[in-house]
This record gives C-alpha cells, structure tokens and sequence, in this order.
C-alpha cells in the first residue's frame, strides 16, 4: 500500500506540472494573439485600413505590394491622409506609408476605375499619358521580351502557381494556374474562365500594347452571352482610362485590368485570399 501511495503521490505531482506548464503555453499564446489584435492608436492625419489576410510576413513581396497599392488607393481618394496605415485581420502592422511630394502627385488621380501602380524607376502614380494609357505595376516585367523568356516570367508568381502553369505564354492559361493555385474550380472556354457566376475574359495583346476598341467591344458582347451577373476583362496590354471610364458607366457589372490586376492575384494566392476579390482593386476595410 505504501508503494501504491507513493506512485499515485507521483502521478498526481507530474499531473499538476503538465497543467501548470500546458496552462502557461495557453496563456502565452493568448497574450501574443491580443497583442497582434492590438492595432497602433491612429494619429491626427493617419487613417488605418485593414486587408483581408491573416498571418502574413510584412515582408514579403506580394504583401508589400498590396499594402503599398492599398495605401496610395486611400490617399487618392483622400487627400487630407496624411499617411496610412495597412493591418492584417489580426491587427498587425504590414506597412506605413506616409504622403510625400512624389506620392501627392502621383495619387492626384481619381481612382475610381484604375488602381494605384508602382513602377520601378518613380514612386507609384496614377496618371496616365497623353492618350490616356497607364504604366504597368511593379512586379510585371515590361522589358524587351528575349527569346528565352516567357509572359510567366514577367509576373511574380508563387510556386502554387508555377507548378500549374502548362503553356507559360498564354495568358489564359496563367489565369487560369492563378485561380486554381487558390483552390478554385472553373470551366475554361477559349479565352473565357467562368467561376460561379463570375467570368473572366483574357485579351491577348502584347504587354504595353494598346488595347483596342473592337477587342474591348468583343469582350462586353462575350460577357452579356455569358448571363454572368459580374465580369472582368484582363490584358496584359494598355487600357485607355477615359474609354474604361465611359464603359464603366454604361455597363458597372464588366470591370476591367491590366497586369496589376493579375499581378493582384497572384499575390493574393500567395498570401492565402481569394484572388477573385483581388482583381479588380485590393479590398479594403477602412477605419
């Protein structure tokens, strides 16, 4: 019996040290998760938007892509920001971006319809040339094409995306490994990818060519064949802002973009979110 009373004295002991240790993991955990919930009181002049995505690495380039498109996209639209903020769901802190005299220029134009980009050689801007086209964003490759390279290549694609690519010079066929690396299901018809009641149709322009009124008007008469309640046009080719703002308005439910918009995507996949709200500008939940 004294043996018996002894081993059971044991058990009882190492019990309470596994508790006491596993309630220590419990609240330590719970702490560090209040932490990161725990957003930065904003200042005078600083507004905080929240992205969709959960336990991202700031650093990474698809994040700092967002969050730098999401923060000129708030400051276009208001220009008494002085800076912003971009958070996680959880409340972490992806990136700050404060209002200079490069970033007051570049968001002087409306965002209604064209999204922030961010060239590699300025600071990101909005305004298109004189005939209303748009520069292409950062992580798109416009240089001269080689012969080795491939339209793949110009994007920066995760590795759940590469490894579904089977053509990496048909941009169907990247929408399409975009989509898929997600997990998402579609049916693909020629140049049109339907998911659920969403379609997406591809023009096959040459990156920084424009893209022409009878391609634009092929795709509107292609998705009122489709009955799909929303749709987007996607190109790697230049879109001419005064002529998607009037079509815009005439027909809300058909939206378009150019490589930022699939440049979105993808890094939408890599951050683990739905691509489709990414195409057509980063959702945002504005505080």
């Amino acid at each position: 019996m004294t043996e018996v009373a002894a081993v059971v004295g044991i058990l009882v002991v190492v019990g309470i040290l596994v508790a006491y240790v596993l309630l220590r993991r419990s609240r330590g955990r719970r702490s560090s998760s209040e932490r990161a919930a725990t957003a930065p009181a904003p200042v005078p002049g600083e507004t905080q938007v929240t992205l969709p995505v959960d336990d991202v690495d700031p650093d990474a380039p698809a994040v700092k892509r967002l969050a730098a498109d999401a923060a000129y996209r708030v400051m276009a639209e208001r220009p008494d920001v002085a800076a912003v903020v971009v958070l996680s769901r959880p409340g972490r802190v992806l990136a700050r971006v404060e209002r200079s005299p490069e970033t007051r220029a570049a968001v002087e134009f409306p965002t209604a319809l064209l999204e922030p980009h961010s060239p590699r050689h300025r600071a990101p801007g909005y305004s298109p040339d004189a005939a209303g086209h748009v520069d292409a964003p950062v992580g798109f490759d416009e240089r001269v094409e080689r012969p080795t390279s491939t339209l793949a290549e110009r994007f920066d694609l995760p590795d759940a995306v590469k490894v579904r690519i089977r053509d990496p010079r048909d941009l169907t066929d990247i929408v399409r490994a975009i989509l898929e690396g997600a997990g998402l299901q579609g049916t693909v018809d020629n140049d049109v990818l339907r998911y659920g009641n969403e379609v997406m149709i591809v023009l096959h322009v040459p990156p920084g060519s424009p893209v022409r009124t009878d391609d634009l008007n092929s795709a509107y008469i292609r998705f009122q064949e489709s009955r799909a309640s929303r749709g987007i046009v996607l190109t790697t080719g230049r879109l001419n802002f005064h002529d998607l703002r009037r079509r815009h308005a005439l027909a809300p439910a058909l939206r378009h973009a150019g490589p930022e918009g699939i440049q979105r995507m993808a890094d939408a996949v890599a951050m683990g979110a739905d691509p489709l709200a990414f195409v057509a500008e980063v959702p945002l939940d504005v505080r």
